[in-house]
């Protein structure tokens, strides 16, 4: 087949394939299969994201060695289409913010900040929202060793979220 012939057919079958789905949609079928059906009084409601409660990496740190706490490390970016979704739907949820403060000392780490850097390199980050729990290994205050205990990439609904912070609680249990 010629090109301009292979680029016809490609632009019909895409042409159909699209009023095809324009129809069903109209007809009340859904394009994708949802698990989650989202409340639209849900949506138009977001809570605001309270990081003035969230820390520093270094003074995470110190919280996580004085009270023996586990570290919730949050890689994120505001440009971040998943970040802002992961922020609005899921961390700004008051149940989510008091579980998350009953087990974890909670870090916030934004990705593009020069001072991060290291951090997200250390860290092996290659996206974001990138969620690591970690535990300290030694208590030597000068150097702070972590051990991952368990990490997930990308946004999460709620209900997943918690079932990764569950996994997470799971892997600290000795």
């Amino acid at each position: 087949m010629t090109p301009a012939k292979v680029l016809f057919a490609r632009l019909w079958f895409f042409g159909v394939f699209g009023m095809l789905c324009a129809y069903a949609h109209s007809q009340g079928a859904q394009t994708a299969p949802y698990k989650y059906k989202i409340s639209y009084e849900t949506i138009s409601q977001p809570f605001e994201v309270d990081f003035e409660r969230w820390y520093d990496f270094e003074e995470g740190i110190n919280i996580a060695q004085k009270t023996h706490r586990p570290l919730m490390l949050y890689f994120w970016h505001q440009q971040c289409p998943f970040c802002q979704r992961l922020n609005a739907w899921v961390l700004s949820r008051p149940e989510v913010r008091q579980y998350l403060a009953k087990y974890f000392v909670i870090v916030s780490i934004i990705t593009l900040d020069e001072a991060s850097s290291k951090l997200v390199k250390d860290h092996r980050v290659g996206a974001t929202p990138t969620v690591i729990f970690s535990r300290l290994e030694s208590d030597d205050e000068a150097i702070p060793e972590l051990q991952e205990l368990w990490r997930f990439v990308g946004s999460r609904s709620q209900d997943d979220f918690m079932i990764e912070v569950t996994r997470a609680l799971e892997a600290l249990q000795p």
